[in-house]
């Protein structure tokens, strides 16, 4: 480089006589020149590709969160259609008419412990009182409504009881819920012949409110019976998961058919872990 600025300098006072030493150095530097340009551009061209390849990167990864976006809609969209079939099937079975509606909060109301709420409201015909059931059996029952949404008091609640039958006997008895336990069932007839295994299904109210008749709830798990035990006393697994709501039924139609019929069996008990 200090070659170069004195010949540079070199060559304004006195040009005529630099000539030469021009053109050797330019023959000299000339290809380092090359090599220098080539450099650049390549370098200028990596940058590019790196840049090229970034864009591609980035948009590899937005096409594949879009991908994912698209199974996991794909999977809830299969879940959710095979759950309202279900619900849809044990209406069928049950011959009584729902308004299925998606569940959008669970939380306390009212003072109840165990409640959610429905995304439909009186708008759509929901009243208080009405039955609330989804494909694996009875779900609770309506407290509170507004134009579109409604607030569900589960069955396990604490607060909850339900009419109920033995399926196979017609035994009668009150079903009381118990929070994150199972719910209790206490017989009419102490000397009722009940098991573990045994189907409950709900007892009917009039006008089928707030309890349509025959609908699944669960099974006898255990039995309690003794000296201190005027009647018999019993635990029952409910075949509905609570931890789980998603596609209920609100029962508007119940066939009065259903009051005086056979119970039918829970068309699909869910077996838990640790029951």
């Amino acid at each position: 480089m200090v070659a170069a600025l004195g010949l540079l300098v070199t060559d304004v006072r006195a040009p005529a006589s630099l000539a030469p030493m021009r053109e050797a150095t330019a023959t000299v530097f000339a290809p380092a020149e090359q090599i220098f340009g080539s450099m650049g551009r390549a370098l200028a061209q990596t940058m590019r590709r790196i840049g090229g390849q970034d864009d591609q990167v980035a948009a590899l990864r937005r096409e594949n969160a879009e991908l994912r976006e698209q199974a996991l809609a794909s999977q809830v969209d299969a879940r959710v259609a095979q759950e309202l079939q279900q619900l849809l099937g044990t209406a069928d079975r049950g011959r009584y008419r729902v308004l299925p509606a998606r569940v959008i909060a669970f939380g306390p109301a009212q003072g109840f412990a165990r409640t959610v709420a429905i995304d439909l409201g009186h708008r759509a015909g929901v009243r208080s009182d009405m039955t609330v059931v989804n494909g694996d059996g009875l779900v609770g029952r309506v407290v509170e409504v507004s134009a579109d949404s409604a607030t569900v008091l589960l069955a396990v609640d604490p607060g909850s009881t339900v009419g109920v039958r033995i399926a196979d006997t017609a035994e009668m008895g009150v079903l009381t819920g118990a929070g994150d336990g199972r719910p209790t069932l206490r017989l009419l007839d102490p000397q009722a012949a009940v098991q573990p295994g045994d189907d409950v299904v709900t007892l009917g109210s009039p006008r089928a409110q707030p309890f349509a008749a025959g609908i699944p709830i669960g099974e006898i798990q255990q039995v309690r019976a003794g000296a201190s035990r005027p009647t018999p006393v019993a635990t029952v697994q409910p075949h509905v998961d609570f931890t789980a709501l998603d596609v209920v039924g609100v029962v508007v139609e119940p066939s009065t058919a259903a009051t005086h019929a056979a119970p039918r069996r829970s068309p699909r008990p869910i077996t838990r872990k640790g029951a």
